[in-house]
C-alpha cells in the first residue's frame, strides 16, 4: 500500500484520539474545579435557567413561644410568605381559581369573589345565590365609616382592617369602596381565593395579606376546620375531636403586632376569628393606644358562649368609650343583656 493512503486513514484516527484526550482533559480539570461548568466553556447556553429567589427577609423572630416556624413555614420552602418579627406577609403563588362568583357590595355591582365549592361551602351558597354576603350588615358598617371619614379633620385617610377575613367578603368590598386594607387570616387556602379575586378586580395594590393567627399568646398553633362545609369555621381548639381535620402549624401573634402594617392611623376593624376575639383583645392594648380605632364590627354569637372571653371583650370595648350597637340598624344594646345580641356587634364611639 502506498504511503500516502496510509496516512490519508490514519488521519482520523490521531483526530478522534486527540478528541478523546481533550474530553478526558475536561472532565479530569472539572472534576478538581467543581465550579466549571461545560455550557460556560463551549459557550451554550445552560439546559434550565435557574429559578428566581423570592423577594424575602427574614428580621427577628417572635421573642416567645413554644417554637420557631416548622421547616414547612420557613421562606426558603414558602415563598408565598415574607417573615417579619412573626408577622407572614403573605404573597399567593396561585394563579386560577376554580370558583368566582358574581358579587356586589353597598354600592358597587360587577364584581367577582372567588370562594371554596359554591354548592357545599356556606360562604360560596350564599354568595351564589344572592350575589352579595352580609349586605344589610355590610351597608350599615361602612354607612357609619362614611360619616366618620367625612367628620375627621386631619385628612388622615382611614383604612380597614379585616381579622379572620376569610374567603375576602368584606375585604373586596373596603377595597373596592376606596379604602385600603390589612387583611389576616390563617388558612393559606382561604388567602390564595382572596388573592384571586384582588386580581380579578384589580385591587391587589390595595390589600396587605397577613397569614397569621390572633391570639393571646405568641407561638405555633394547628387550625381545627370544625365545619367542612365551612372553611371559615377554622379555629384553634384546646382540645381537637378525632374526626376533625387540623392544619399544618400555623404561626399566632398579638394583635398589637399589627401595629407597623396599618396602612394609616385612621382604622375601622372587622374581626371574625370564630369564638378567640376574647383571646385577641388580652393583648390589644397599644394597639388601640397608636391607632384611632373609630369603630369595629366584631362576630359575637360565638364568643359569648365563654363567659371570662366574652366579659373581656365587652369590658375592652365599653372601658375606652365604645358603645355596641345592633349589626342592622342603630338600636343601642344592653350590656346587662349581652346573651341576647346579635350574630355580630357594631361598636361605636
Amino acid at each position: 500500500m502506498h504511503s500516502s493512503q496510509v496516512g490519508r486513514q490514519g488521519s482520523p484516527r490521531r483526530i478522534l484520539s486527540a478528541v478523546a484526550l481533550l474530553v478526558l482533559g475536561i472532565l479530569l480539570w472539572q472534576q478538581f474545579n467543581r465550579s466549571f461548568k461545560p455550557h460556560d466553556y463551549f459557550g451554550l447556553p445552560p439546559r434550565h435557567s435557574p429559578r428566581p429567589q423570592p423577594d424575602l427577609t427574614v428580621t427577628s423572630d417572635v421573642p416567645d413561644g413554644p417554637s420557631a416556624l416548622s421547616q414547612r413555614n420557613t421562606p426558603r420552602s414558602r415563598p408565598d410568605l415574607r417573615v417579619t418579627s412573626g408577622v407572614n406577609i403573605f404573597t399567593s403563588q396561585t394563579t386560577t381559581a376554580k370558583y368566582c362568583l358574581d358579587y356586589e357590595v353597598p354600592g358597587k355591582k360587577g364584581l367577582k369573589l372567588c370562594t371554596y365549592n359554591p354548592k357545599s361551602d356556606f360562604t360560596g351558597v350564599k354568595v351564589a345565590a344572592y350575589h352579595s354576603f352580609n349586605f344589610q350588615t355590610m351597608a350599615y358598617m361602612f354607612n357609619e365609616m362614611a360619616k366618620r371619614k367625612i367628620a375627621d379633620l386631619t385628612n388622615e385617610p382611614l383604612s380597614f382592617v379585616d381579622i379572620g377575613c376569610n374567603v375576602g367578603t368584606y375585604t373586596v368590598a373596603a377595597a373596592v369602596l376606596g379604602y385600603k386594607v390589612l387583611a389576616v387570616d390563617a388558612m393559606q387556602t382561604t388567602l390564595d381565593l382572596l388573592a384571586s379575586s384582588l386580581r380579578l378586580n384589580n385591587l391587589t395594590s390595595d390589600v396587605t395579606m397577613v397569614q397569621n393567627v390572633i391570639s393571646d399568646r405568641r407561638g405555633e398553633f394547628r387550625m381545627s376546620i370544625v365545619d367542612e362545609r365551612n372553611m371559615g369555621t377554622a379555629r384553634v381548639l384546646s382540645k381537637t375531636p378525632a374526626n376533625v381535620r387540623q392544619t399544618q402549624p400555623i404561626k399566632a401573634i398579638y394583635m398589637d403586632d399589627l401595629i407597623p402594617y396599618l396602612p394609616s392611623r385612621n382604622v375601622f376593624i372587622k374581626m371574625d376569628i370564630e369564638g378567640s376575639e376574647g383571646r385577641a383583645f388580652r393583648h390589644a392594648d397599644n394597639f388601640f393606644k397608636q391607632a384611632n380605632v373609630v369603630g369595629m364590627l366584631v362576630e359575637y354569637f360565638i364568643v359569648k358562649r365563654n363567659a371570662t372571653d366574652r366579659d373581656t371583650l365587652i369590658n375592652f370595648m365599653t372601658d375606652r368609650g365604645y358603645k355596641p350597637y345592633h349589626e342592622k340598624n342603630k338600636e343601642l344594646l344592653s350590656p346587662k343583656k349581652n346573651m341576647s345580641w346579635p350574630q355580630n356587634v357594631l361598636w361605636l364611639i
